[in-house]
């Protein structure tokens, strides 16, 4: 809670209670551009310490969005963290709303010790922490989640209905009971969440694309304490650690983490004739390399070198282990087909739009089929692969194109997947998601503005996300059956 008399002299003051709804505090920001400068006279909080640091502080728009911004901030601070602050405001009293804000997202840099005193009497004072950097998460501009811990992994974003409240993992017991009371669960199972940031955000794309809250805090806590706290270990050391392991559970990427002292990152071998090369060089004979150019394929030997030590190429570079931790990826090749029915919207030459069924659709196929083979995404290798966030999909699919298919009279939407191996069903379901987020907002909302040309003069436009996607797409096996999967699809002629 934040009360602050705030006015340009103590007789026009009034009362400001934070938070405010966006248009009050919006004006209140444009009076303060006036001159004299805002003064607060007076001010009430939660934190004890907080309204004698305030009273006489001069106050300009930068510092109310500070202040604004601070009074969600005390929601995410416990009984303890409320109390450090309180006694570092007292004994470091901030000059603005911008350094109060600042140090109540650095109260690690502090600590609160006891004092001595006479027998029967109890104090603490404020001690500085050695090797601590106090980090300025709030620069004028745009505040910092209420949220954010500059110790954490990541930083989530969980919710439920309307409610949202933020996250930063590790965490401990404590917070996860604040964030459940937040928002009012029985138990935090029962809500979703999604990631939003964090210090080592980028390593969310490498992590298995199903998982738990208390999965999520696990993982977090062992990065941190084992791994992100060893400086031998960079970024991309663990991504294309991650990438090698390609690990399908969070059970497995925790064992990946726990055992990340078995890996070796060549991170300048970038081809398996590199590798070969350094092979040889710790042969520890100078004149072998040389020797050897006359003679080999320095790529093939070093294929075969890598497949004999179960050395693994990624985009990093090589990686080794003594003790793999995950099943290999496999080296066949499964194709895997999502279905949903097309709608479209026809306008002909009298300027009238048209809405079409997929039934109807079906006598505009031969034109839908040749748009579609024009598209810019067949540019792509890997078609919609290519757009995946998740590096460990990415790692596991390795093409993803969309065509069209007359099913039962119905011309149905198709996407065509290629992956190292069967998908499982979390995969299988995140990459519906992925299909239908595409289909929506990506590629699909490109391909449903294309203009396809008719032969009486009509303009047809084709919407691959529609009514029929609200559920998801549907496997072949689940609209034909397993009997008429297995005879095998009859896709038009596009593969």
């Amino acid at each position: 809670m934040l009360r602050i008399r705030i006015g340009h002299d103590e007789r026009s003051a009034s009362w400001l209670t934070f938070p405010q709804q966006p248009g009050k505090i919006d004006l209140l920001y444009t009076e303060m551009q006036k001159d004299p400068p805002m003064i607060i006279y007076e001010a009430e909080a939660s934190i004890p310490a907080l309204p004698e640091v305030l009273k006489g502080m001069r106050t300009d728009a930068e510092s109310a969005r500070a202040l604004a911004c601070l009074t969600k901030r005390l929601e995410y601070l416990t009984q303890a963290e409320q109390a450090l602050f309180s006694a570092v405001l007292k004994a470091e009293p901030p000059k603005s709303g911008k350094d109060i804000l600042n140090l109540s997202y650095n109260l690690d840099n502090y600590e609160l010790v006891a004092e001595n005193h006479d027998p029967g009497q109890a104090g603490q004072t404020v001690r500085k922490v050695e090797g601590k950097t106090f980090q300025d998460m709030y620069q004028g501009e745009f505040p910092p989640d209420a949220g954010y811990d500059k110790n954490s992994v990541f930083l989530l974003h969980i919710y439920t209905g309307r409610k949202r409240y933020s996250l930063a993992v590790p965490t401990t017991p404590e917070k996860m009971e604040m964030a459940r009371a937040a928002l009012d669960l029985r138990s935090l199972n029962q809500c979703k969440f999604n990631q939003y940031g964090g210090p080592f955000q980028e390593l969310w794309g490498y992590l298995p694309t199903k998982s738990d809250l208390k999965e999520v805090n696990r993982i977090a806590t062992v990065l941190k304490e084992k791994v992100l706290s060893n400086h031998s270990y960079t970024l991309n050391f663990l991504k294309a650690v991650f990438l090698a392991e390609c690990p399908r559970t969070m059970k497995e990427a925790l064992s990946v983490v726990r055992n990340m002292g078995n890996y070796e990152f060549l991170d300048q071998v970038q081809e398996p004739g590199t590798y070969a090369r350094e092979v040889i060089r710790s042969y520890g004979d100078p004149s072998l390399e040389s020797l050897l150019d006359r003679y080999v394929d320095w790529d093939a030997i070093g294929q075969a070198m890598m497949k004999e030590h179960g050395a693994v190429q990624t985009r990093y570079g090589i990686v080794t282990s003594k003790k793999w931790c995950c099943e290999r990826l496999s080296d066949e090749t499964v194709v895997t087909r999502l279905y949903n029915q097309l709608t479209g919207v026809f306008c002909g030459s009298e300027g009238y739009d048209e809405s079409f069924s997929a039934t109807e659709l079906t006598i505009f196929e031969k034109q839908i089929r040749e748009e579609l083979e024009q598209d810019s995404i067949f540019e792509q290798k890997t078609g919609l692969a290519e757009y995946m966030d998740n590096q460990l999909m990415k790692q596991r699919i390795l093409s993803m194109f969309p065509a069209i298919e007359v099913y039962h009279h119905a011309l149905w939407g198709v996407l065509q997947i290629e992956s190292k191996g069967e998908l499982t069903p979390d995969e299988l379901e995140w990459t519906k998601k992925y299909w239908m987020g595409q289909a929506s907002d990506g590629w699909g909302e490109s391909f449903e503005q294309t203009d396809i040309e008719c032969e009486d003069g009509g303009i047809l436009n084709v919407h691959f996300y529609n009514s029929s996607m609200i559920y998801g797409p549907r496997t072949e096996q689940e609209l034909k059956g397993v009997e008429a999967v297995q005879q095998g699809p009859q896709m038009g002629g596009m593969w």
